[in-house]
């Protein structure tokens, strides 16, 4: 159509083509979205336009201006032709031709005939592949190597070499301020390769506040802040004092234009003055070297020297009132086999059960020592005997605190098979119960008190164990069997019943013995001590405390201010580590959930974990999950003296329900006795 019209009116001018070209094919409204509408919009799209090398240089100065964006790329360009002519520069002054001129000697020997003018070039130390001269390396070319950096499988436009620096034009150098540059993380130095810049900043609006003199760089750094933005700099300030308490240290800074430091001090700089950086405690803490020491005591400067000492002492017999008077109840060890005594140790096996044996776990060289060591010891004090028993179970180590190793029956499979003993486990919210008005405190702690009880003599053979030395059977209490913790308590209940809940408290092995004045604990402890003697039972002194105000006991502090959470237990929920399955969530609810008298809404702050360990649900570690976690861990290290209720006067509770839990408060005289919750 349009062919048509243009046709009809004969000869036409290139202007009335173009305009019935532009009205059919590029109409205005198309033409205004097309053209770039403001200044900006052009130095934009020139700047797109540049190449890669180019383009990451004027970037960097965030120019607006078209004309200027042109003017800094033709200079960026001309930089770059010169730092590559001062590059083939360096590498003919560099050339050796004498170390290369017989290598090129013999490798023109082939070509010789072909080539004439390459041959006298050979002569010359030139490479015949290339025609340069490479100073005694091989040919790039030949090799197929970067041209940048001489390694094969990539050329010079892939080298990573390439992205360590930034080029630019050196600035002419000044001799008295020369210094070389140092490179640090994401700072780059705009010279050649070798040089390096410093990681140490101070901030323009800072640095006119210290009122010191600033230097120019003989080289310009293009820096990669804190914020991921990128800097130019080129100014610097020396020699600047650093004062950190009474220290004084110089550091030389680079003048950037940021917003939300005042000064950057680098890892270099950190470690000439052997800082160390304690990430969890935010503390950067600098120590001083020794020859720097040295040098100070030289100069008149006092010196003091300190060491930590233990204040803590061996607790001697002869020194513990009441105590020194019953020796033979704390023995270095056990005398031998336990007397026979109204309660034995038995093992009822479900109806129908046979005979289990176990082949002997592998052990370490360092354990199997320590297994005939142990095992000798058993035998001299008459614990184990040989046995042909058909029964075997295998034996493990278990480290305990002090570093040596308990030796431990692995009896899972012959505790699925026995009858359980009924016998009750006191609680201990009742035990606590008992201490109401008590202000002076002795625990006794007895020594392998499981080895103090016989197993009855139809039930030896049940106990054998099988080592790399032999069958072996208990006849003393071995542990790891699960009815052994209901025996010793049948036990200790029968030895301690004339005195239970006047002044003793006893949890399987460990006695506490409390008392309202000093006067009272002497005739409470010497009580305790004579039924020991008469019973046979024997003490560990190490493990025993006497006459206190304050006792640790069952993972609580016990005081007359009342109970309170054992510190050296919370530090282990403290230092818990995010669990990550549910077996470790089972594990740590169960230590937390101990101390739950002590935590108001416990079951509510624990809701998320608790609803983890559900059949059926999946692991997902969630924002609400992490906020339990981390509450239930503040609450324990922050928990309450909880008060020792007494007989008299009323008790108050205050409880509170919603969709999510129940929890109350049990109040006794305006203080808290326990939280509960569920």
């Amino acid at each position: 159509m349009t062919r048509r019209l243009l046709e009809d009116q004969g000869p036409i001018t290139w202007r009335q083509f173009r305009e019935a070209f532009y009205k059919k094919y590029f109409p205005d409204s198309v033409r205004r979205q097309k053209l770039i509408a403001t200044e900006e919009e052009k130095a934009l799209k020139f700047q797109d336009g540049l190449k890669p090398y180019l383009k990451n240089k004027i970037s960097i100065l965030k120019l607006g201006v078209y004309s200027e964006i042109v003017d800094r790329a033709l200079i960026a360009e001309k930089d770059n032709e010169e730092l590559h002519q001062y590059r083939e520069q360096q590498r003919k002054r560099n050339r050796s031709d004498g170390a290369h001129g017989n290598q090129a000697q013999r490798r023109s020997t082939s070509g010789r005939n072909q080539n004439k003018g390459k041959a006298a070039q050979n002569l010359d130390g030139a490479c015949p592949t290339c025609g340069k001269k490479h100073g005694g390396r091989p040919c790039y070319r030949e090799t197929g190597a970067c041209f940048g950096c001489g390694k094969q499988g990539h050329l010079i436009r892939d080298c990573p070499e390439n992205r360590k620096f930034i080029t630019g034009k050196p600035k002419e150098e000044n001799k008295e301020d020369k210094q070389k540059p140092k490179a640090q993380g994401q700072v780059f130095a705009m010279t050649h390769r070798d040089a390096q810049a410093t990681s140490d900043v101070v901030i323009v609006s800072f640095a006119s506040l210290l009122g010191l003199p600033v230097a120019s760089m003989n080289f310009d750094l293009i820096v990669a802040t804190p914020m991921g933005d990128s800097v130019v700099a080129s100014r610097m300030i020396r020699n600047c004092i650093v004062m950190i308490g009474y220290r004084e240290m110089p550091v030389d800074l680079v003048l950037l234009d940021l917003q939300d430091f005042d000064v950057i001090l680098g890892m270099d700089w950190l470690a000439s003055y052997h800082a160390s950086v304690d990430c969890f405690e935010k503390r950067v803490t600098f120590s001083i070297p020794a020859l720097r020491a040295s040098s100070l005591l030289k100069k008149g400067c006092q010196g003091f020297l300190a060491s930590v000492m233990s204040n803590e002492s061996d607790l001697k017999l002869e020194d513990i009132p009441i105590v020194r008077k019953y020796p033979d109840v704390f023995p270095e060890d056990l005398p031998g086999l336990p007397p026979e005594r109204e309660v034995e140790f038995t093992i009822d096996l479900v109806p129908g059960t046979g005979p289990m044996s176990k082949a002997p776990y592998r052990m370490a060289p360092v354990e199997l020592k320590e297994l005939k060591v142990q095992l000798q010891e058993l035998l001299d004090k008459g614990f184990i005997r040989p046995s042909v028993s058909p029964w075997g179970a295998p034996v493990l180590f278990v480290k305990k605190k002090d570093g040596s190793m308990r030796l431990c029956i692995d009896y899972r499979e012959l505790n699925k098979v026995t009858v359980r003993n009924k016998y009750p486990l006191p609680r201990i919210d009742d035990l606590f119960d008992q201490l109401q008005g008590a202000c002076v405190f002795s625990k006794i702690d007895l020594r392998s008190g499981y080895h103090q009880l016989r197993v009855r003599g139809e039930d030896v053979p049940k106990t054998a164990f099988r080592t790399r030395y032999g069958h072996y059977e208990f006849l003393v209490m071995p542990f790891g069997l699960t009815n052994a913790p209901a025996a010793f308590m049948d036990l200790m209940n029968r030895v301690f019943k004339p005195y239970l809940d006047q002044f003793v408290v006893v949890f399987i092995d460990d006695i506490l013995v409390y008392s309202r004045s000093r006067e009272e604990h002497e005739g409470h402890l010497s009580i305790v001590l004579q039924t020991l003697r008469d019973k046979q039972l024997y003490a560990k002194l190490k493990k025993c405390e006497f006459w206190l105000d304050r006792i640790s006991f069952l993972g609580h502090v016990v005081s007359n201010d009342g109970i309170s959470v054992d510190p050296s237990k919370v530090d282990a929920v403290a230092n818990w580590r995010r669990p990550s399955t549910v077996t470790e969530i089972q594990s740590f609810l169960g230590l937390a959930g101990y101390y739950r008298r002590f935590i108001e809404g416990f079951s509510k702050i624990a809701l998320p974990l608790t609803k983890l360990t559900q059949k059926g649900v999946k692991f997902e570690w969630s924002d609400d999950c992490e906020c339990s976690f981390q509450e239930l861990k503040n609450r324990l290290v922050s928990a309450p003296i909880l008060t020792i209720p007494s007989g008299s006067g009323g008790f108050v509770v205050y409880s509170d329900a919603s969709h999510q839990g129940l929890g109350c408060v049990l109040m006794q005289h305006g203080r808290v006795v326990a939280y509960a919750s569920r």
